[in-house]
């Protein structure tokens, strides 16, 4: 306790520690680490099926430097200035953010069906509000399937969760120090009012993570609350700094191997869609979180050869470029395989090469100018309406974008020869005006039709058959017919023809649809899954049993 209590002088004593600054390049060399893994894991470099867990190290590493950097105001002015923090997350997000979002968009409206332009624009702007976390999670999407392709700022969802955690979390600070301020025995209040609220973060998100990742998983991988605690982890190191210096050099270097060790395992061994049956991240991201732990801790105090390897300059400069290249990185990879038709591991290489090119001079052209320009950094104020002004602007960009545009026909094949002796001039195509397509072509992406809306098309962990009665559709009155449609998402996309037929003879359509669950009576081994697709089985066997006891007049597989 007193090593704990003796933690508590970087408050107690602001104006001895206000202006003491621990450089930690090391911690740049982590980020380095991150981002080279999420990047390897996304263009599907082998033995790396945990790659993503960079995000997760991400997280803490973040709460650990942003808690450090509001404690020492606390320190030194006895609060959080919340407009000049606010103020310095603007400067230094937004323009890097608001810049790929842009050309992203362009990119799409240039390169992508106009199927898919409408909820990409949607994409982009929940991305551009940092919100998008949320509408993914809504959509039930992940990184293993969706219903349509992955949407190149699906990576946005990890901004949303950060800056959604530093809308609040300063306000948390700015509480705790209020009673700080006011009260007499600072040390002790300092330990059990900041460490207790920061250990209740951190157990309460971490509770509700383990129980969401079994109830919806997609809440659990994107929520901000489900994350909470791993940015809370971070900041607890940050606050346990002054304690963790008294440790022996050895005893942190050693935890140092631990922590590199144990996130080169979560890197090789875990998977996204979770391991040994357990989705991530339930439990599971107690791996890289603690692992994230356990390297900051380490490189706090006198540096040993690990923080010294982490500390080379070649891995900070990419740490320095992590933010970028993080951003950069997954809408190029989405979208160049489109552009150059080709996804071999040659051409994955090619796109990561040109998303570093776009990350250097991103960072240096527009990331770290804006950021430290001294114009915004003195008026808190104008770096705020600078930040909402450039998000304003994807509005614009994604309403030009998501237009549909007038194409040229394509002639498919010659019309007949004119009779013998008949002079015709040749006619010109009219081009096609996508703009007239009825049903309207950009509302295509978002159409869910009834079955879809109602849980007929159901996921990968369903095991049982819906509803026969939610999933019939027939006019009202006598039919004469029942058909069902079976099958996986093929079937889901014949249904809406089936339906619409049977309306026409009044027969009654039902359709069960299952994601990569055909009805061959096998079982089928998933690849993302990694394993048997037992619940399809299970769903399989579940149709047939009710298909036999309702006997439709016929079955469409």
């Amino acid at each position: 306790m007193a090593a704990v209590l003796e933690a508590g002088q970087h408050l107690a004593q602001p104006r001895r520690q206000a202006g003491t600054t621990q450089k930690r390049d090391d911690i740049q060399g982590l980020r380095a680490l991150a981002i080279l893994f999420v990047v390897a894991y996304h263009s599907g470099l082998p033995h790396v099926t945990g790659g993503f867990v960079g995000v997760d190290l991400f997280f803490v590493l973040s709460g650990f430097l942003i808690t450090q950097l509001m404690l020492r105001e606390i320190a030194a002015t006895g609060t959080v200035s919340l407009r000049r923090f606010w103020a310095r997350r603007a400067r230094r997000i937004i323009p890097a953010s608001v810049l790929v979002l842009v050309v992203t968009m362009l990119a799409v409206r240039e390169f992508i069906s106009p199927v898919e332009r409408k909820a990409i624009g949607t994409d982009v702007l929940w991305s551009a509000l940092f919100s998008g976390n949320w509408r993914f999670a809504h959509q039930e999407t992940d990184y293993l399937a969706t219903d349509r392709n992955p949407s190149p700022v699906l990576h946005y969802w990890s901004l949303g969760v950060e800056e959604q955690f530093y809308f609040v979390w300063p306000l948390l600070l700015v509480a705790l120090a209020a009673i700080w301020r006011l009260s007499r025995r600072r040390r002790a209040v300092y330990v059990i009012g900041f460490g207790t609220a920061f250990v209740a973060v951190i157990v309460v998100s971490l509770a509700y993570c383990i129980h969401l990742t079994t109830t919806h998983q997609p809440y659990a991988f994107f929520g901000t609350p489900a994350r909470a605690w791993q940015l809370a982890a971070g900041a607890l190191i940050a606050l346990a700094v002054p304690a963790i210096l008294r440790w022996r050099g050895r005893t942190r270097a050693t935890l140092g191997v631990v922590g590199l060790m144990l996130f080169g395992l979560s890197v090789y061994v875990l998977e996204e869609s979770g391991s040994a049956d357990i989705p991530y991240p339930s439990w599971l991201a107690v791996a890289p979180t603690l692992a994230g732990v356990l390297l900051i801790v380490s490189g706090t105090g006198p540096y040993s050869w690990l923080n010294r390897m982490l500390s080379i300059r070649p891995l900070t400069y990419v740490g320095d470029l992590s933010y970028s290249l993080y951003l950069w990185h997954w809408p190029v990879l989405i979208i160049g395989p489109e552009v150059l038709g080709s996804r071999t591991p040659l051409v994955r290489l090619g796109l990561v090469a040109l998303a570093v090119a776009l990350s250097v001079l991103s960072y240096h052209l527009v990331e770290n100018p804006i950021r430290h320009a001294r114009v915004l950094v003195r008026r808190p104020a104008l770096s705020l309406a600078v930040g909402a002004t450039l998000i304003a602007a994807v509005i614009p960009t994604v309403a030009y974008a998501s237009e549909t545009e007038t194409i040229d026909t394509v002639v498919v094949a010659p019309p007949p020869d004119p009779p013998r002796g008949a002079v015709e001039a040749p006619e010109e195509p009219e081009p096609a005006d996508l703009r007239k397509v009825k049903p309207a072509l950009d509302k295509a992406a978002g159409d869910g039709l009834p079955f879809k809306e109602k849980g007929c098309h159901v996921g990968f962990e369903a095991t049982s058959a819906p509803p026969w009665e939610a999933c019939t559709f027939a006019d009202d009155g006598p039919t004469r017919k029942s058909l069902l449609v079976v099958g996986d998402s093929i079937s889901s996309a014949i249904a809406p023809a089936v339906i619409k037929a049977g309306l026409q003879q009044r027969w009654a359509v039902t359709v069960w649809a299952k994601s990569r669950c055909p009805m061959s009576d096998i079982t089928r081994y998933d690849r993302d899954l990694g394993g048997p697709y037992g619940a399809c089985d299970a769903f399989r066997d579940s149709v047939l049993r009710e298909a036999e006891r309702r006997k439709p007049d016929a079955v469409v597989i």
